[in-house]
């Protein structure tokens, strides 16, 4: 290859254009070494977020095993003394897979079908199973008994499509699980298989037909297979750091090139998928480089279908101050419907795993006997900062999907804005009580009637809708916002130098006449009337303590049926 002076990031995943066109490749062949060099396992999983090079280290290995030699040299793989000597190769992808069982197996069919006739094959094949062990048999023959290296990459994709239909799902599980039985039938023709996509969902299609499949998604051995380390990172594109300066006007700023490296380790570094090496988004660097610019690209890619369907599904488990450890039997779990809402987290990029605990507890068996077992238990944590952009993003989305437009949300911006400055109580109570109605309506029945019966969960779930809607909309906020005098749970910076702090409560079943009177009553509302009165001297010195030319205190209590309450102090 040239000089790496002269290299620029590439936005494909072919490893050929990107090794024919003197562009920016960080190898990965080290790791394809080690997946070949194993004598235990042929047959590897892999699960990593979209657009995080799953689909190039797929191709960097359908190139190696036809013998595209020339596209290694200079890499690591190039030094083991591999001879390149084309063998046989199936690669699949179910990206672009269609809508039922029938549909994707005639995919599978026509890919099949067009391996063959790149090979001068004939299939003659009507199921998926069948066409699979009848090429790998003709490929093997044509080959001169070469074992044959299976690529499946998007292997979920065909079920992740369908999680907001578990009976479609589970059919087109089935479906995939009859498919890859074929690999089960030449087992001994097989000499490599490797399988990758985003989420666990599908792996038992596989899991129940392939003995000794290695899941490699946690494996500390592999745990830089996609994405950058901080070390590749600056090795790979540090010639690009002083343009990158000037295009962004830095330097006149007085920033150099140690900011820029903390801006981008900041807003892309931060994966890992063992507790230990982080890594950083690819695709987001090479964007990121290739305009100059440090701006949010993967989350221009969407939100995947897995998160918006798990969202509309349970939106308590998916508040960010909700988020729980899990264990890895919950990490691993793979059944539509029993999946953890953090661990759909995980497995979509939106969370990442901080560290890896092994932990000695008790337990009783059967017999009752105590017993000591070792659990292991992941923490997990948001990883940089353009995902926790996304992913207020995508919670803005599921909340408030009528606010889809800049000109929408400027004109709720304002309304609320000017409700909240003029401390205009009616105004504000008719706009938050038009939201939240709207908000609780897209909402499931059954979720309804969960925090219904939960005040905790409710105020939680209150809390969550309020935080996404003013960030959503632009507004600098810090929610429970502490300081060494009080706490608040909202703080909003709506124009410069004007505060508003807020306060939410969830009362069911509350009404104005009794919540913001000064006058004892003998009912239950005394109490929320005797909390009000400690809320608001609290909210008080909080006041104090921002100095700004105003800050305005507000409370506001939300009941059934979204009635909302307004009270300015």
């Amino acid at each position: 290859m040239e000089n790496n002076q002269l290299q620029q990031p590439l936005l494909v995943s072919s490893f050929k254009e990107i090794r024919t066109n003197n562009s920016i490749y960080v190898d990965k062949t080290n790791y394809i070494h080690k997946l070949l060099s194993d004598k235990k396992y042929r047959y590897w999983f892999l699960a990593r977020p979209r657009r995080f090079g799953k689909t190039l280290l797929i191709d960097a290995l359908d190139h190696f095993f036809r013998g595209d030699e020339d596209y290694f040299r200079g890499l690591s793989i190039h030094a083991h003394g591999y001879d390149f000597k084309p063998s046989p190769v199936i690669r699949l992808s179910l990206a672009n897979t269609s809508s039922s069982p029938e549909e994707l197996g005639k995919h599978i069919i026509y890919d099949l079908e067009d391996i063959a006739d790149r090979e001068q094959l004939s299939l003659n094949r009507d199921l998926p199973s069948a066409a699979l062990v009848r090429l790998i048999t003709l490929l093997r023959e044509k080959y001169q008994g070469a074992s044959v290296a299976v690529l499946i990459d998007e292997y979920d994709k065909p079920i992740l499509d369908h999680l907001d239909n578990p009976k479609m799902a589970e059919s087109i599980r089935a479906t995939l699980r009859d498919f890859y039985f074929g690999l089960k039938k030449v087992e001994s023709d097989l000499r490599f298989v490797f399988v990758t996509g985003i989420s666990k969902l599908a792996k038992t299609a596989i899991h129940s037909t392939l003995n000794n499949l290695n899941d490699i998604t946690h494996d500390s051995t592999y745990a830089g297979i996609c994405g950058y380390t901080e070390d590749e990172f600056l090795d790979n594109f540090s010639h690009l750091f002083d343009d990158f300066l000037i295009s962004l006007d830095w330097l006149k700023k007085g920033k150099n090139k140690k900011d820029l490296i903390n801006a981008i380790l900041a807003k892309y570094n931060g994966y890992s998928w063992d507790g230990i090496t982080e890594v950083l988004n690819p695709y987001s660097i090479n964007n990121c480089f290739a305009q100059n610019n440090i701006g949010d690209y993967w989350l221009s890619t969407g939100p995947p279908l897995v998160l918006e369907h798990a969202i509309a599904k349970e939106p308590a488990a998916f508040f960010p101050n909700n988020l729980a450890r899990l264990t890895a039997a919950e990490i691993d779990e793979s059944e539509i419907g029993q999946i953890r809402p953090e661990s759909i987290l995980l497995q979509t990029g939106y969370l990442t795993i901080e560290k890896i605990e092994k932990i000695e507890r008790n337990s009783y068996g059967s017999d009752g006997f105590k017993y000591e077992e070792e659990v292991t238990f992941y923490t997990l944590k948001f990883p940089n900062l353009e995902v926790w952009s996304s992913y207020k993003t995508a919670l803005f989305r599921a909340y408030f999907p009528y606010l889809s437009t800049q000109q929408e949300k400027l004109s709720c911006l304002t309304k609320l804005t000017d409700a909240i400055i003029d401390n205009n109580v009616s105004d504000l109570e008719k706009i938050l009580h038009s939201l939240l109605a709207s908000t609780i309506c897209s909402q499931p029945a059954e979720w309804e009637k969960k925090w219904k019966n939960d005040p905790d969960l409710a105020e939680t779930f209150f809390h969550s809708i309020f935080q996404s809607l003013f960030d959503g909309l632009g507004v600098n906020l810090i929610p429970e916002a502490i300081t060494e005098r009080g706490r608040s749970d909202i703080d909003l910076l709506l124009k410069e130098d004007i505060y508003a702090l807020i306060e939410l409560k969830y009362i069911p079943k509350a009404n104005k006449k009794s919540l913001f009177t000064d006058k004892e009553s003998n009912s239950e509302d005394k109490i929320y009337n005797s909390s009000f009165y400690e809320l608001k001297k609290s909210l008080q010195r909080i006041k104090y303590w921002f100095r700004a030319s105003e800050t305005i205190v507000i409370v506001i209590v939300l009941s059934d049926n979204a009635d909302v309450f307004v009270k300015f102090y």
